[in-house]
């Protein structure tokens, strides 16, 4: 579970870099668009946020795919599932059963 809470965090510090950081690239792109001058320093180190936020998002989704694939192996594929139709209890009706 602690690579799964790792993932989950890896996540949530990648969203806090990415919004701030597609909103400065975004406005700046618009601003080329328009015509008009840019900070390219500004420019750039949304550049930078943008390609963090992509490594780190991967990194954090790679954690939580293993995290769930270790959970899943774990579990016993050898349960079987019963179905029982008939007069149960309560009367006529199915009975599933692990």
């Amino acid at each position: 579970m602690s690579k799964y809470k790792k993932g989950k965090a890896l996540n949530a510090v990648g969203t806090i870099i990415g919004i701030p950081s597609g909103i400065v690239f975004g406005y700046g792109v618009g601003l080329l668009i328009i015509g008009q001058e840019i900070n390219k320093t500004i420019y750039m180190i949304s550049a930078g946020g943008l390609f963090t936020w992509i490594l780190i998002h991967i990194a954090g989704d790679n954690m939580i795919k293993s995290s769930v694939n270790i959970y899943n192996a774990d579990i016993n594929n050898t349960s079987s599932l019963h179905i029982k139709f008939g007069v149960m209890q309560n009367g006529l009706g199915l009975c599933l059963k692990l």
